[in-house]
């Protein structure tokens, strides 16, 4: 018992501290994602300012959706981070727990962590699926 209790200390405190070793820093992402309870959010793309272009974003990291599951603590989202440091990776799977708006069950808050190897600065969001995207988020976030 000591001996699993031991390993799970070891195996928390190593990927605590990966992403320092990684060279990025760990940020939490509060997102409303109405039309979730429909099927209709794949995942989110994350924006900054586009240095090349004033006043226009780029696209920076796609977060991916992967599963839904309803367990004894709730309802969670798991979700992939498919960036790291400027390449298209698939990075570790996260369980973020779902907030379903009481008005609107359809729409949810969740909290994603997010691993930002990019420069600090404005963020912004826009929602896909199979049918497209949304258009860009009207706030940015400071990340």
């Amino acid at each position: 018992m000591r001996r699993r209790a031991l390993r799970s200390a070891v195996l928390a405190l190593s990927l605590f501290s990966m992403p320092m070793l990684l060279g990025c820093e760990v940020k939490t992402i509060q997102v409303q994602l109405p039309g979730f309870g429909n099927g209709a959010v794949d995942g989110i793309w994350l924006w900054k300012p586009d240095p090349a272009k004033p006043g226009a974003w780029k696209r920076v990291c796609r977060i991916d959706f992967v599963d839904r599951r309803i367990t004894t603590q709730g309802e969670t989202l798991s979700y992939v981070q498919n960036c790291i440091q400027g390449k298209v990776r698939r990075g570790i799977v996260f369980p973020a727990p779902i907030d379903r708006l009481a008005g609107s069950p359809s729409t949810i808050t969740i909290e994603l962590t997010y691993l930002r190897y990019e420069d600090p600065g404005p963020y912004r969001a826009s929602a896909f699926n199979a049918s497209g995207e949304s258009p860009l988020s009207s706030s940015s976030l400071p990340l």
